[in-house]
């Protein structure tokens, strides 16, 4: 199974959890591809099985980086056609936000 791990944090304790999760996944045999969310992120999210997306909260929303980097995901999967309105769920493709 090929995982990844997307965070952003700001005090530490997203981090913490990323760490932590990164841990539990490399003890069960799965080592994550792992990563703070940038601009310069280049990551093909429907090239694993398992992504990991961990943000702070500000404002009961995304911090504005990841929210951005959700944006551009969309756009891209979308100008592909990856992303149908009511389409089913992609087999053996899943997705945990923290």
């Amino acid at each position: 199974m090929k995982a990844l791990i997307l965070y952003q944090s700001f005090t530490g304790n997203t981090e913490k959890v990323t760490r932590t999760i990164e841990n539990a996944l490399r003890s069960e045999g799965i080592v994550p591809e792992t990563m703070k969310i940038s601009k310069e992120n280049d990551v093909e999210l429907y090239a694993y099985d398992l992504v990991f997306l961990g943000t702070p909260v500000i404002e009961l929303l995304p911090a504005k980086p990841v929210f951005e980097f959700i944006r551009s995901q969309l756009s891209i999967h979308r100008k592909r056609g990856d992303i149908v309105p009511s389409s089913p769920k992609i087999s053996g493709k899943y997705a945990v936000c923290y």
